[in-house]
């Protein structure tokens, strides 16, 4: 009886409440982003019901104490179905909340594989049906896509990523219609995805567009002043590079605020959890294109003036685009499950504190009243304290 009683204990028994659907528009990926986890869930537990939907390629519980696991498949249908048919699952008396996670925009070597292939310098004549049977060969091809303005590549997403991995290791470097193609792993993110390669030709109104040096670098992010100054580029977000690693986020906005306040609806200091510091660079969102210029004459090329540092400020652009966009990004991301003052903040119109100098060139009214920089960090930035008012000084 008390084997029977532990077995009942341990295994998920189905909520009889209909499962739970999500209202954010979530895209589908390999790994799963499992809420609601009791921590006496032991990883054996977890395997055992996610391993009956397909081959699991790797299990995050370190956080299983703060209520969240991440779930990896090799199959994305397998994840899929994990995440359909497990959807108010209980484990432990808890219901499982199941979320599509985004992947990391810097992944290890050992995380690049996530099922899509670039492949380079193909004959202008070689068809996606082609693509199709040759790669198909190594494994059930998903789908063959265009690249907008690059008729040599192609990107080959495949159900299974071990499928992608054989067909790199087989292709890579091979000859298609005389010419010799070169394949890698394609970065995760909106460049890999037609319906993001949209989006980013709308949050990039400007006529600019990205080309790459003499030495093959991608410099589509350099900004260039005199393209903001004449209206062409119209971007927003911006990439702060060589943070020395003390900084904190509050030390940052107090040191942007000084002559920017009110100038930005979005900020975010990725940390590093394991050593407690910022791993180097962070990203803002204007809300005018125009306020780079001065942005970009106070901090780009400049040193940080605290910790004795010798780190030289570097602005870029931002992979990803303006606020919408960010939300969007980050909507699914664990992150948003991490301590306040780790999260991407999120500005609303309405709590965004007044400018200060927004415009050098433009008078200014004394009278405006200004939030000072301590003033602005009581301000709780999510998206759910953005909806409440913000407290006079």
């Amino acid at each position: 009886q008390q084997q029977q009683q532990t077995k009942m204990r341990s295994s998920p028994v189905k909520s009889k409440s209909k499962p739970r659907e999500h209202p954010l528009g979530e895209h589908p990926s390999r790994t799963l982003f499992v809420r609601n986890i009791s921590s006496s869930v032991e990883d054996d537990e977890l395997k055992n019901v996610f391993s009956k939907f397909g081959s699991i390629r790797n299990m995050y519980t370190a956080c299983k104490h703060r209520g969240f696991v991440m779930i990896t498949y090799f199959d994305i249908r397998h994840a899929k179905l994990a995440k359909h048919e497990l959807q108010g699952f209980q484990m432990r008396r808890r219901d499982l909340d199941i979320h599509y996670s985004i992947p990391k925009e810097n992944p290890s070597e050992k995380d690049m594989n996530q099922g899509t292939l670039v492949v380079f310098n193909l004959a202008p004549e070689v068809t996606n049906e082609e693509i199709r049977t040759i790669f198909g060969r190594h494994g059930q091809v998903k789908e063959v896509r265009e690249t907008p303005n690059k008729a040599h590549h192609r990107f080959v997403e495949f159900y299974d990523s071990r499928d992608a991995e054989k067909a790199l290791k087989s292709l890579n470097k091979r000859e298609i219609h005389g010419k010799k193609i070169k394949i890698e792993c394609s970065r995760p993110g909106g460049r890999s995805r037609v319906s993001n390669e949209s989006s980013e030709k709308k949050r990039n109104k400007s006529p600019y567009r990205p080309h790459s040096n003499s030495n093959g670098g991608n410099i589509r992010y350099k900004i260039d002043l005199d393209l903001v100054r004449d209206g062409t580029d119209e971007r927003t977000t911006l990439m702060i590079k060589n943070i020395p690693n003390k900084y904190s986020q509050r030390m940052l906005l107090e040191l942007i605020d000084r002559l920017f306040a009110g100038c930005y609806n979005f900020f975010y200091l990725p940390i590093d959890f394991k050593n407690k510091c910022n791993v180097g660079y962070a990203f803002i969102n204007l809300t005018d294109p125009r306020h780079i210029i001065n942005f970009a004459e106070e901090f780009n090329g400049k040193k940080w003036h605290k910790f004795n540092s010798e780190k030289v400020c570097e602005l870029t652009y931002g992979r990803v685009q303006g606020k919408m966009n960010l939300n969007d990004h980050f909507a699914n991301s664990s992150l948003m499950c991490e301590d306040e003052s780790c999260r991407p903040v999120f500005f609303d119109d309405s709590n965004i504190p007044p400018a200060k100098n927004q415009f050098p060139s433009e008078s200014s009214s004394s009278s405006t009243s200004t939030t000072s920089p301590s003033e602005t960090q009581t301000i709780k930035w999510n998206r759910a304290a953005t909806k409440k008012q913000n407290k006079k000084a």
